[in-house]
């Protein structure tokens, strides 16, 4: 774990500082989970958008299923599989599932294990591009 560390501050360091790179995704850019209420523009489209998810899920992306990422709205929309998202509920929520399961990003490095949670957070607030009190009972906010 130390080398871990130490290997991803050399990075850091050196002229990998391209955002959207793995390792800095993972390590550089995120230390805990933000407090209160979560945007989508925020909170979850950078996580999104630095774990490779845009690359593959907007229109004419790469990726089947054609699920759109550019927005809560089209995420709730869902794609060719159905529903993508369960507003206040992550655990049924299988983009969430994909995401903690490691399938998602795909031929990428797993998500961040705070990135992860922040998105169970964000869907268990509603999922909405911002938040609205009362959407679900007993949002995480913390």
């Amino acid at each position: 774990m130390i080398r871990l560390v130490a290997a991803s501050l050399l990075l850091w360091s050196s002229a990998c500082t391209e955002i959207g790179d793995p390792v800095l995704a993972e390590y550089a850019l995120e230390e805990a989970v933000p407090s209160g209420p979560l945007t989508f523009a925020d909170d979850i489209a950078p996580i999104l958008d630095r774990g490779g998810c845009t690359g593959c899920h907007v229109p004419g992306g790469k990726g089947d299923g054609h699920l759109d990422v550019a927005s809560a709205a089209l995420i709730l929309m869902g794609g060719d599989q159905g529903d993508e998202l369960v507003p206040c509920d992550h655990e049924a929520s299988r983009i969430w599932q994909r995401i903690d399961a490691g399938e998602m990003p795909l031929g990428r490095p797993r998500l961040s294990q705070i990135a992860i949670d922040t998105i169970a957070k964000w869907i268990d607030q509603g999922g909405e591009q911002v938040y609205t009190a009362g959407t679900c009972p007993n949002p995480p906010l913390d």
